[in-house]
């Protein structure tokens, strides 16, 4: 009995359009995910942030997906510097915030060392 071994062949690849149908659907999915996460800044309400995701996950056309994710990037951005512009108006710039500092502990000093602040030193 001889034994009859089969030709090798070489493998196939699937049908294209299952290749591409999953290579949208890992995009779809690359960003859904990135867009949830730049909704997850503070600066999104948990209202705005439960209706996009919602919106985002029932889209399906990766041209509307990225034109989201510009604009998304886009609000966070302004919003972030909006956010960062009313604390430094909030807390006053920092440069300022140290001078005062410095000068506050400039008088201490004088006061502690002459006995007199500068405002007695100038009705003097």
């Amino acid at each position: 009995m001889e034994k009859s071994i089969a030709p090798a062949s070489a493998p196939t690849l699937a049908p294209t359009f299952r290749v591409q149908t999953l290579a949208v659907h890992l995009g779809l999915a690359l960003l859904r995910v990135h867009l949830s996460e730049l909704l997850r800044d503070a600066v999104f309400a948990e209202d705005e942030r439960l209706r996009a995701n919602d919106a985002i996950y029932q889209m399906e056309d990766t041209k509307r997906l990225q034109v989201w994710q510009r604009n998304v990037g886009r609000v966070l951005s302004e919003r972030q510097l909006a956010h960062a512009i009313a604390q430094r108006e909030q807390r006053g710039r920092t440069s300022d915030y140290a001078a005062e500092l410095v000068a506050a502990c400039e008088e201490q000093a004088f006061t502690a060392e002459t006995g007199l602040s500068y405002a007695e030193l100038l009705r003097l």
